[in-house]
């Protein structure tokens, strides 16, 4: 039986797409909304936000790529959750791989970025997963749950429905490497029991997106997995033809 849960694609558009060019490649997506259609999140770079304001429109969400745990104030270089909000984002991204791996001090801000960017009005994707070293010495699952368990430490059981999780698998993010559509399958299911345990049985409504190099080959095996809702797609959200294709894989149905 398929899933109730709201089906989402997210673009990370990472440091690519020049403003100039932004609207150009939503409108190379030549994506006709429906009802059936999943819902699509253009997380782009600070720069383009202001001029992708049409894509709001159009049916699309407008996603930044991270954010500031402070409010405004004197922070050079840093952007306050209010600053997305004011340039209509609806949701952001927290806690992706490559922030946490250029920052050594991110997954210490993380709770309190997820903190601030709901108590603002946003919806926070937040990305976890584990390192190929965890994953071969068969402790992937331990490693996420510590994650979980740290990073959601500042949120409780109302803040769920403004919380999507993207499992990203570290070891398959931009090396061509891919997790089988099972072993994504496994960790969802094992990210659901988690969230059960931490918030009183909530995660049935969570929505648990699939972020390790993706692909319209591999989309149309993760969109049958029944604890996979959408996919966080990196590189292949710049190609427009195959970025269409990942999201008619989880046309509902």
């Amino acid at each position: 039986m398929q899933s109730k849960r709201q089906k989402v694609v997210a673009a990370n558009w990472k440091m690519n797409v020049l403003p100039s060019k932004a609207m150009d490649l939503i409108h190379q997506y030549d994506i006709s909304f429906n009802e059936s259609f999943p819902q699509i999140i253009v997380c782009a770079p600070f720069t383009n936000l202001s001029n992708l304001l049409e894509s709001c429109e159009m049916g699309y969400f407008l996603g930044a790529q991270n954010c500031s745990s402070e409010k405004l104030g004197a922070y050079t270089g840093e952007i306050a959750p209010e600053m997305l909000v004011d340039l209509n984002c609806t949701h952001v991204l927290i806690g992706h791989s490559e922030a946490r791996q250029r920052n050594p001090n991110e997954n210490l801000q993380i709770p309190a970025k997820i903190r601030r960017a709901i108590d603002c009005g946003l919806k926070v994707i937040y990305c976890c997963g584990e390192q190929l070293e965890a994953r071969n010495l068969n402790q992937e699952s331990t490693f996420v749950e510590s994650q979980l368990q740290a990073d959601l430490a500042q949120i409780d059981i109302g803040d769920l429905k403004n919380l999507i999780i993207a499992y990203e698998p570290i070891w398959a993010i931009g090396t061509g490497q891919h997790a089988t559509s099972e072993q994504a399958q496994d960790m969802h299911s094992f990210i659901r029991v988690v969230i059960n345990d931490k918030f009183q049985n909530q995660a049935s409504s969570i929505c648990i997106l699939y972020g390790g190099s993706v692909t319209a080959i591999n989309a149309i095996q993760l969109s049958q997995m029944p604890d996979i809702d959408g996919v966080l797609v990196g590189g292949s959200s710049l190609k427009p033809v195959e970025f269409k294709s990942i999201c008619e894989a989880f046309i509902y149905q």
